[in-house]
C-alpha cells in the first residue's frame, strides 16, 4: 500500500511540474509590444503623438495615446500618414490578372473600424496544369473609440476565408491557418483610443475550382462593463472582372 502511494504521489508531482512548465512557455510567448518610434503631429488645434510598435512576429501596430478634441479628424489624418509610409508599389505578375480594391468601414456604439485593402485574381496560363490564383495584398486596418476618454483596451482581428476546391494557401508566419481560413488577432492594446495595423498578404491557388474569398475585420473595444464590436466583411468573387 505504501509503494502504491509513493507511485501516485510521484505521478502527481510529475504532472504538476509539467503543467507549470507549460504555463511558463505560454507566458514567454505573450511578449509585450516593442516600441519602434514616436512622432508628433498637429491637426487644427490638436497636437498628438503617433507611436509605432511591433509584436514578436514583426507585425506593426500604431496607436495615438494623446487625448484630442476631434478624434475623427485625427484618425483620418493618421490613416493617411500610415498609408503614405506603407505605400510601396505592388507588382502584379505577368499573367492575366484582374485587380480589385476595397475601402470598407463599419461602426458600433462609440466605435468605428475601416479597412483599405486590394488584391487581384490571376488566371493560370496552363490551367489546370498550373493554378488559378487569388491574392489579397497588404492593407491597412484602423479602429477608434469615438466616446469620451479612452477605452480600457482594444483587440483587432482580421481573416481571409478562401472558397473553392483543392485550395492551396501561401501566407506569412505571422498569420494562422484553419482549413482555408487565414487569420490574425492582435495583442490587447491598453488605454488607447486609436489603433491601426497592417493586414498582411496571403494567396490561394487551385487547379480544380476557385470560387472567391471572404475578407473580414473587427475590433473588440472594452469600456467598463461594455464591449463594442465594429465589424465589416465582404465577399470577393473569383469571377470579378
Amino acid at each position: 500500500m505504501k509503494k502504491v502511494f509513493v507511485v501516485v504521489l510521484a505521478c502527481l508531482l510529475f504532472l504538476g511540474s509539467s503543467n507549470v512548465g507549460f504555463a511558463a512557455d505560454e507566458a514567454t510567448e505573450k511578449k509585450p509590444l516593442q516600441k519602434i518610434n514616436t512622432t508628433e503631429y498637429k491637426v487644427n488645434d490638436d497636437v498628438f503623438e503617433l507611436i509605432t510598435w511591433k509584436d514578436e512576429h514583426g507585425s506593426k501596430v500604431y496607436t495615438v495615446p494623446t487625448k484630442v478634441k476631434n478624434k475623427l479628424a485625427v484618425a483620418e489624418y493618421v490613416n493617411n500618414i500610415i498609408e503614405k509610409e506603407n505605400n510601396k508599389e505592388k507588382i502584379l505578375p505577368l499573367g492575366v490578372t484582374y485587380p480589385w480594391t476595397r475601402n470598407i468601414s463599419g461602426s458600433s456604439t462609440d466605435s468605428r473600424i475601416n479597412w483599405k485593402i486590394s488584391g487581384y485574381n490571376e488566371v493560370a496560363y496552363f490551367y489546370p496544369i498550373t493554378e488559378n490564383t487569388m491574392v489579397v495584398q497588404a492593407g491597412l486596418i484602423s479602429t477608434h473609440y469615438t466616446g469620451p476618454g479612452n477605452p480600457d483596451q482594444i483587440v483587432v482581428s482580421y481573416s481571409y476565408t478562401f472558397k473553392g476546391l483543392g485550395i492551396s494557401l501561401s501566407y506569412p508566419p505571422e498569420l494562422t491557418k484553419e482549413e482555408t481560413k487565414i487569420s490574425w488577432t492582435s495583442r490587447p492594446v491598453l488605454n488607447e483610443w486609436y489603433v491601426a495595423t497592417d493586414s498582411l498578404r496571403a494567396e490561394a491557388g487551385s487547379r480544380v475550382h476557385m470560387d472567391g474569398v471572404e475578407i473580414e475585420t473587427s475590433s473588440d473595444v472594452y469600456k467598463g462593463s461594455y464591449i463594442y464590436r465594429p465589424r465589416v466583411s465582404e465577399y470577393i468573387s473569383w469571377t470579378e472582372r
